[in-house]
């Protein structure tokens, strides 16, 4: 992920040196590597900036990839499908009132008091740790319950599966019940990495909920004598 959101084949080596100490270590949530690559160009594009005298967005700008490059591969062999990163700056810069910024440092000096500002972009590669299957089930009370097996670790699955489930079978998510990672009502599952329980968990639960409706909507229809298709969940 090294190159970024930036548009420059010039990615042919990279060489990384590992520093070994005794006292207990810190590092970035996950170590999943993309940040730290993120970081690195980061820093890069702000050293250029000063020593070009660009403002730090305006040479962000300069080499973003094009939304018209799209797709695009990037040195270090990443396909990315689509992108207007110029435009999320921008509306990034518009939430943070950059352009009042001065005035905030201004006031913040009166005051005594240090104040910063500063630009990093990071795109994301997930999802990458294998296929995840979930099992979706109507209750005998009405309710569903969900079979997947990821695993959260605080992360909040619970609630997305849930909000996916409620979303797709119009009911409220509080008749969701989600079990996660039981080995003995789960056979299979990838567990929970690489940022992959929602985009690719949430995935398998929104295409098996879709086929349980589709299902229940036959049902219904043989007992109302009435077409699947002119059938629609509500609460």
């Amino acid at each position: 992920m090294s190159p970024g959101v930036y548009d420059h084949p010039g990615l042919s080596r990279a060489r990384a040196w590992r520093l070994y100490q005794h006292r207990a270590g810190r590092c970035l949530p996950g170590a999943a590597g993309r940040p730290e690559a993120s970081y690195l160009i980061e820093r890069l594009v702000d050293v250029a900036a000063r020593e070009l005298g660009i403002e730090p967005d305006a040479l962000r700008r300069r080499n973003f990839i094009k939304p018209a490059a799209m797709p695009y591969t990037t040195a270090t062999g990443k396909a990315y499908d689509g992108g207007d990163f110029a435009g999320h700056l921008e509306r990034a810069q518009a939430v943070a009132d950059w352009a009042g910024f001065g005035r905030r440092l201004k006031d913040a000096r009166r005051r005594g008091r240090l104040r910063g500002i500063g630009i990093a972009t990071y795109i994301e590669a997930c999802g990458g740790d294998g296929p995840e299957s979930a099992n979706v089930r109507l209750d005998p009370d009405g309710g569903i319950t969900v079979l997947i097996g990821t695993q959260s670790t605080g992360q909040g699955h619970h609630t997305a599966y849930a909000q996916l489930i409620a979303e797709h079978l119009r009911l409220a998510p509080a008749h969701v019940r989600v079990v996660q990672g039981d080995t003995d009502l789960v056979a299979t599952g990838a567990g929970t990495g690489g940022s992959c329980s929602i985009p690719v968990g949430g995935v398998a639960v929104a295409r098996a909920a879709d086929q349980l409706a589709e299902r229940l909507k036959t049902l219904a229809g043989n007992v109302l004598e009435a077409a699947a298709g002119d059938l629609e969940f509500d609460q």
